[in-house]
């Protein structure tokens, strides 16, 4: 598949536009002091795929050690699914983000 762009999101709460089932989160796997923030799922949980399709930019997972599991969304996709696979299998990871 492509390489996607994975939306970022403001650590600040009344910026970041994250939907309130996620938290914006800092990305402490990349080089340097400017990582990125992303929109994090809880634990297990996923965006709904009635409500975004097959857009591979809406969620993806990446190979963040420890994390491999959580799921991030774009800003404002709520994450109120269950994974239907242990560590979220079922979505790509995507490295380049």
């Amino acid at each position: 598949h492509a390489p996607v762009q994975c939306m970022t999101c403001s650590p600040f709460p009344e910026q970041n536009q994250c939907h309130i089932t996620t938290s914006c989160i800092y990305n402490w796997g990349h080089d340097g002091l400017n990582g990125p923030n992303y929109c994090a799922c809880r634990a297990g949980y996923k965006a709904n795929p009635r409500e975004v399709g097959a857009d591979p930019a809406a969620q993806w997972r990446l190979p963040w050690a420890t994390q491999e599991g959580r799921v991030f969304v774009r800003p404002g996709v709520a994450c109120d699914t269950l994974c239907e696979q242990p560590n979220c299998e079922e979505l790509w990871i995507y490295p380049q983000c």
